[in-house]
């Protein structure tokens, strides 16, 4: 899936500003929604089953037809859930005869306004769609997962397409002229100040506050003006406590319960294929047979729950397609040493593959791409590489694309990791002993400083114990060596 995130305005720099003056800027409505995938995919069009047709995705996890496919309007306004993208796949199935001009492999970026608790505008309508941009694509689907390679991120026949798919595109707010800003000698700063003040009073068509603008000239380059509340971690979390105990206790038990009913009906479908036991989980537990079974919590409804049960149902049985079994392991991998290559070399032949999340911090002497290019010199298949600023869990689990099931760690590391994982039932954590005291980062930092090569050779994997990537370090270590590797 194609990343189209916007520099935020407030980064402009002063070289970036006397360059944002020569352009014409349209200002358009940025929307505060979930960013879903409308892919038409590469099969004939058939007039008559738009499933044949389209693929829906967010995150790149597919939705499919048959998801809450019963429920009726009334019961998904009480929502904030999985179910209300069961009204996207009703759309797609009404306006299906309309799209057979669509080119195969077009993938479609859309926003779909819904109730969410990670959501902060309050539209006065719902469950809109919002056509952001348009590219071709190849995809491929693997273990419930849909991933995309996108040529671009189009627009110039955006209007066109919308029309198509009957959806709404981004509202024209104003235009930004060069001599507007040139003639009155506007500074940077008096420039954002005053799109922010705009930002803060005007209306969404859709009613509420916008959540911001996005401005776009001609060459395609796009910069943003958000509400200032939009990042704002006290207002994200009044929003999200309206469903959530106060009591973390609580909350966890609450979803412990959740996955033992869960459980209990995994045990009913087990004999069933993957889409086969999904259609019948989606039918059961929407259709309310499994409502006595759902624990109390005075915070969400009937539906909320419902949904709580389908959602983690199907990251269950999501988790034991082939292909989904992957590790994660997280460290600043300074120097690359045989004791990260034998934990992941290990990795490698119980899991389908493994997440590296490589942290760096604001001292780190050696460059990012250089840590992973090493890491992919020693391993080339079965891993993903995510750049992390901490070690934070929840990061890793965002970035990564794959699906992690277990995370490996270090004694040192166990506590704070079972800490992080706590009301997490779907993952694990397999503590890795050490085993090689002799390997270790800080004596091959030092053998490097002091140019001894044959020390570097003995303790780094042979893929990478050769003079090119022994000068390659040498080079980073210029400045003083780190007290902690």
């Amino acid at each position: 899936m194609l990343d189209i995130s916007i520099k935020n305005i407030n980064k402009i720099t002063d070289a970036e500003f006397e360059k944002f003056k020569l352009s014409e800027w349209i200002i358009e409505e940025k929307y505060d929604g979930t960013k879903l995938t409308l892919l038409r995919n590469n099969q004939p069009f058939d007039e008559y089953d738009y499933k044949k047709n389209w693929i829906v995705s967010y995150k790149g996890n597919i939705i499919y037809p048959f998801e809450a496919d019963i429920c009726q309007k009334d019961d998904i306004d009480l929502s904030i859930g999985i179910s209300q993208y069961s009204l996207v796949h009703k759309h797609l199935q009404n306006i299906h005869p309309k799209t057979k001009v669509i080119p195969k492999n077009t993938e479609f970026f859309v926003e779909f306004m819904m109730n969410k608790p990670t959501l902060t505008r309050e539209y006065r309508q719902k469950h809109f769609m919002i056509l952001v941009g348009y590219s071709s694509t190849q995809y491929n689907v693997r273990g419930g997962m849909l991933e995309t390679y996108p040529d671009g991120f189009n627009t110039f026949l955006r209007r066109h397409f919308a029309s198509m798919l009957n959806i709404k595109t981004p509202e024209k707010l104003g235009m930004i002229f060069p001599i507007d800003v040139v003639s009155h000698s506007i500074s940077k700063s008096k420039f954002i100040e005053g799109l922010l003040s705009l930002v803060s009073t005007k209306e969404s068509y859709y009613g509420g506050l916008v959540e911001g603008f996005v401005l776009v000239n001609e060459q395609g380059e796009r910069w943003k003006c958000i509400q200032p509340d939009q990042h704002d971690k006290e207002t994200r979390l009044k929003i999200k406590m309206k469903y959530r105990y106060e009591d973390k206790n609580k909350e966890t038990e609450y979803w412990k319960d959740v996955n033992v009913a869960c459980d209990k009906l995994q045990e009913q479908v087990k004999s069933l294929s993957f889409l086969e036991a999904l259609n019948e989980s989606s039918d059961q537990i929407y259709g309310g047979l499994w409502d006595r079974y759902l624990p109390k919590h005075e915070k969400r409804n009937f539906m909320i729950k419902r949904d709580d049960m389908f959602l983690t149902m199907k990251i269950k049985m999501t988790n034991n397609l082939l292909g989904n079994n992957w590790a994660t392991f997280i460290g600043k991998f300074r120097i690359f040493t045989k004791a990260h290559y034998k934990i992941i070399e290990t990795a490698l032949k119980k899991y389908d593959g493994v997440v590296i999340g490589i942290v760096s911090s604001k001292n780190q002497v050696i460059p990012k791409r250089f840590r992973e290019d090493v890491i992919k010199k020693c391993f080339p298949k079965n891993i993903e590489i995510i750049h992390l600023q901490t070690g934070n869990l929840v990061t890793v689990f965002k970035k990564a694309k794959n699906n992690i099931k277990v995370v490996l760690c270090g004694s040192d590391r166990v506590a704070d990791y079972q800490s992080q994982l706590k009301g997490s039932f779907n993952v694990e954590l397999e503590e890795i002993p050490r085993e090689d005291e002799d390997i270790s980062a800080s004596k091959v930092c030092v053998a490097i400083s002091q140019s001894q090569f044959i020390p570097y050779m003995e303790n780094v994997p042979k893929e990478i114990g050769n003079r090119t990537y022994f000068n390659d370090y040498k080079l980073f270590f210029n400045q003083p060596i780190p007290s902690k590797l």
